[in-house]
């Protein structure tokens, strides 16, 4: 496979049913294993991610989002809180 094969970016592979196939049956490849054992616990039996941890991880990112702006007026006022 060349760069200048389009067909050699693996992003414009999985549109073969052949790659996804293949990239499937590797899933569990010892340095590809773990990432997906983790995906997998996070799963639910219809095999959707539960829904408690999205929300988890929306509060997180709003909390973080929150924090940033407190830094960011805080280091505007010049107050050492």
């Amino acid at each position: 496979m060349s760069v200048s094969d389009p067909h050699s970016v693996p992003t414009r592979q999985m549109g073969e049913p052949a790659f996804r196939a293949d990239q499937w049956r590797r899933r569990f490849d010892p340095h590809i294993a773990p990432v997906n054992h983790i995906v997998d616990s996070l799963k639910d039996v219809d095999g959707l991610f539960h829904r408690d941890l999205a929300q988890r991880q929306r509060r997180m990112l709003d909390r973080k989002d929150a924090y940033r702006a407190t830094a960011a007026a805080l280091r505007r006022s010049g107050d050492p809180e």
